[in-house]
C-alpha cells in the first residue's frame, strides 16, 4: 500500500482487497481505518498521524477484520519516500500477518503467570537462579525461610545463602549442574546447611531443576527446612535408646530374680530332703 506525503492512502495491493473484502473506493485516503479492531484504532490511527508528521517510521501491531467478519493480527510497517531536497514525496508500507506468532505469545505469557502463581503460592521455598548464580526469583515462602524479603533475595548471588566454608564448593557444584545438556528434574535431595540474614543457619534439603524461561535458562530451587524433621528423627533416636535400656534394666533385673528364685528353691528342696 502507499500513500501521499500528507498520509492519505491512494493504493492498496490485491492481498489487502482480498482480506478485507471491501471495495478500495472505501478505504482510500483514511477509511482503512475502518477494517482496524476498534479497540485499536485509536491508537492505530495517532501513530500514523505522528510519524507523517514527524516523518518518521510507522512500525504498529494491529487487529484487521478479515471479509468474514473475524480479527486476525497484523504488523504494519511504512517508510517515507524522500525527494532530493529531503521532503517526503510518498509512504511505503507493508502488513504482515502474525496471527499465529501473537497467540503463542500470549500463550507463553499465560505459562508464565500461571507458573508464577504456583511458585507464589508453594509451601516451600522457591528461587530462580541464572546462569552467573544471581537470584532472579524468590517466593514469599523462601523469603520467610531466610529472613529476609523477596526483594532483597533477588539480585544477590546464591552463594550468599550458604555458610562461608561451604561456598566455594557449591560454586562448583553449580557450574558443573549448569552445564547438564539435558534440562530435566534432577531430584537431587542433598542436605546441606543454609545461611539467614541474621547470620542463624538451618538444615535444608535442596532440590534442583533446569528450566527454559524467556530470559534464558535457569535452574529452579525448591528448598525444605527439614529442622523438625531433624528434631523428630533425633527425638525418635532418644526414645528409643530410653526404650532399650529400660527394656537391659528389666532384663537384668528379671535375669536376678530368677537367679533368686532358684536360689530360693535349691534351699527349700535341701530343707525337704
Amino acid at each position: 500500500w502507499t500513500c501521499t506525503a500528507d498520509g492519505s492512502c491512494d493504493y492498496l495491493g490485491p492481498q489487502w482487497l482480498e482480506y478485507t473484502g471491501v471495495p478500495a473506493g472505501e478505504q482510500l485516503g483514511h477509511g482503512w481505518l475502518n477494517q482496524v479492531h476498534s479497540e485499536d484504532r485509536d491508537r492505530t490511527s495517532e501513530r500514523w498521524h505522528d510519524a507523517v508528521a514527524q516523518g518518521g517510521t510507522f512500525d504498529v501491531e494491529f487487529r484487521i477484520r478479515r471479509h468474514d467478519g473475524s480479527y486476525r493480527w497484523f504488523k504494519t510497517r511504512a517508510t517515507p519516500l524522500r525527494d532530493n531536497a529531503g521532503r517526503i514525496v510518498k509512504w511505503f508500507g507493508t502488513h504482515t500477518d502474525i496471527n499465529e506468532l501473537r497467540h503463542s505469545e500470549e500463550q507463553v505469557r499465560q505459562s508464565e503467570r500461571r507458573f508464577r502463581q504456583i511458585v507464589e503460592y508453594s509451601l516451600n521455598g522457591i528461587l530462580l537462579v541464572n546462569e552467573q548464580g544471581v537470584i532472579t526469583l524468590a517466593n514469599p515462602q523462601a523469603a520467610r525461610q531466610f529472613r529476609t524479603t523477596p526483594e532483597e533475595l533477588i539480585g544477590t548471588v546464591v552463594e550468599s545463602l550458604i555458610p562461608e566454608r561451604a561456598r566455594e564448593h557449591h560454586r562448583r557444584d553449580r557450574q558443573h549442574f549448569d552445564t547438564e545438556t539435558v534440562a530435566q528434574t534432577m531430584g537431587i535431595g542433598r542436605k546441606l546447611t543454609a545461611l539467614r540474614r541474621d547470620g542463624t543457619t538451618f538444615p535444608v534439603e535442596i532440590c534442583l531443576q533446569m528450566l527454559t524461561m524467556p530470559e534464558g535458562d535457569v535452574v529452579m530451587a525448591t528448598i525444605i527446612d527439614i529442622s523438625d524433621r531433624i528434631q523428630t528423627e533425633l527425638n525418635l533416636k532418644e526414645s528409643i535408646s530410653e526404650k532399650e535400656t529400660l527394656l537391659k534394666e528389666i532384663h537384668h533385673r528379671v535375669k536376678n530374680n530368677m537367679q533368686l528364685l532358684s536360689s530360693l528353691l535349691r534351699l527349700q528342696s535341701n530343707r525337704i530332703t
